[in-house]
């Protein structure tokens, strides 16, 4: 399999906090150590929707806190989770439509 430096991984509101987390696995595996993850994730507020007939919509970290019964808070909980150190997980921006998360594989043989 190849080893890739960089990795861009790009997480939707619609998306499930399990494939979320299978592909983080996913990224963290395909990276050398010292690789860097770039996570892109677009944010959408809980609440109704008005076009679409009022339909409900709930937000991923809405979701994912609920499926994990409160273990994950967040996009950096789930990296970490998916084996990416906490020391090495760092939020870049953090605005109201967009959040960005940027991750290194470590491991002891490369410190």
């Amino acid at each position: 399999m190849d080893s890739f430096t960089h990795a861009v991984f790009r997480v939707d509101a619609a998306d499930d906090p399990k494939a979320v987390l299978e592909g983080l696995k996913r990224v963290v595996y395909a990276l050398r150590p010292k690789g860097v993850a770039i996570v892109v994730h677009a944010r959408v507020e809980s609440g109704r929707v008005e076009e679409g007939g009022g339909s409900l919509q709930v937000a991923l970290e809405d979701r994912m806190r609920f499926q994990s019964r409160g273990r994950v808070e967040g996009l950096e909980d789930v990296m970490y989770h998916a084996g990416f150190e906490r020391g090495k997980i760092r939020r870049l921006r953090d605005e109201e439509g967009v959040e960005v998360v940027v991750g290194m594989k470590w491991d002891q043989l490369t410190a």
